[in-house]
């Protein structure tokens, strides 16, 4: 007996589908389809003679990106009262590249979209900033002695000019209210290169901007001693809420690509 037709064993076909099928007696029929059937099968199990490339598809899947991306960002860190939160705020850089290099003298980090927003700012890297090498993990805190004071190591950068044996950023205006001081309830992070291009932006609460959509799986305020990561980290959909997870225990340097 040959079955010959679209029907097969699952429920769809046999309960949903319309299916056309054929049964027949035919031993010359029967034997011609095994024939094919053997033919085939040897061909399609190890040991492989024949083997057959399928395109290989993820889900959802980004390629790495190639430029600088702002990796962690310190939003609410605990204070005693009258403590100004800018001192242990802190912000991770990763450059996901595996060949390329960028000298950060002259780039911009900061937290105002616009100059002369109140209550924002931007500081520029020195000229011997030196270079942000492939796969290299960068800290920019806000003081780097109260950083390390919590992390038992220095950051590579700070706004506030607190060490003098760690390099200080220089700042990028002096309007009123300036200065990096990260909001808790809404507030973003942007980083620009020499030329003032923005390379990379984080967004928390609030409206879409600067072309991201801002993380929002939080009743404001943002939780104290709570960090936003982008994980894993060489991926940027400007989506914060797909790029980055809320970690309620940080680790500055700790980059993860899975």
């Amino acid at each position: 007996w040959v079955h010959l037709g679209s029907l097969n064993g699952t429920e769809t076909s046999n309960k949903v589908n319309r299916e056309v099928m054929l049964q027949i007696r035919s031993p010359e029929a029967h034997v011609y389809l095994l024939e094919v059937f053997e033919y085939d099968w040897g061909r399609s199990h190890g040991p492989m003679i024949f083997r057959i490339n399928f395109p290989l598809v993820f889900n959802d899947y980004y390629l790495p990106a190639t430029y600088p991306l702002i990796t962690e960002v310190y939003i609410n860190p605990p204070n005693a009262p009258g403590e100004p939160e800018d001192h242990k705020e802190w912000i991770e850089i990763y450059n996901p590249s595996l060949n390329q290099s960028y000298d950060l003298a002259g780039w911009l980090i900061g937290d105002a979209i616009a100059h002369g927003d109140y209550g924002d700012g931007r500081y520029r890297f020195p000229d011997n900033a030196g270079v942000l090498l492939p796969q290299q993990v960068i800290i920019v805190a806000g003081c780097a002695t109260e950083f390390a004071a919590t992390y038992g190591f220095n950051p590579n950068y700070e706004w506030l000019a607190c060490d003098p044996n760690v390099t200080d950023l220089i700042p990028e205006g002096d309007w009123e209210g300036f200065g990096i001081a990260l909001g808790n309830t809404t507030d973003e992070v942007l980083l620009h290169n020499a030329e003032g291009m923005l390379v990379d932006a984080v967004a928390w609460g609030g409206d879409p901007r600067l072309g991201v959509l801002p993380y929002l799986d939080y009743e404001p305020p943002f939780p104290t001693n709570a960090s936003l990561e982008r994980r894993p980290a060489h991926t940027d959909r400007n989506d914060c809420n797909r790029d980055f997870r809320m970690r309620f225990t940080p680790e500055p340097g700790q980059v993860r690509l899975r």
